[in-house]
């Protein structure tokens, strides 16, 4: 279950990296920025949750220990990133703005 859940992500964050591609192919060839940022930014957020979950899962209870602690993995930077991570919805624009931001300019559907 857990090679599955990997591959998930890599295949995920695969995917994100070519949508940066596209967008910026399509920028350096004059074009203006388009949907592929939002659609990034909503992929991202989720993506990052994801893998601060599946971290926090593999590691178990010791991925919450604080960062001071003997016993804390990696001096506490799992701890921070799931934290960090919850957050991650927020910082690129809540999930439902940016849905909604893809469903009226890119897919034409009325306002809500």
């Amino acid at each position: 279950m857990i090679r599955q859940k990997i591959a998930e992500l890599w295949i995920g964050e695969q995917a994100l990296q070519l949508n940066g591609y596209r967008s910026l192919t399509k920028i350096l060839k004059g074009g203006a920025p388009g949907p592929e940022g939002s659609t990034s930014k909503l992929f991202w957020s989720h993506l990052d949750q994801e893998l601060a979950l599946t971290a926090t899962q593999v590691i178990g209870p010791y991925s919450q220990v604080a960062h001071g602690s003997p016993w804390a993995p990696d001096e506490g930077q799992w701890e921070f990133y799931e934290l960090l991570a919850r957050g991650s919805g927020i910082r690129a624009g809540t999930s439902e703005i940016l849905r909604n931001i893809l469903a009226e300019r890119v897919l034409g559907l009325p306002k809500d």
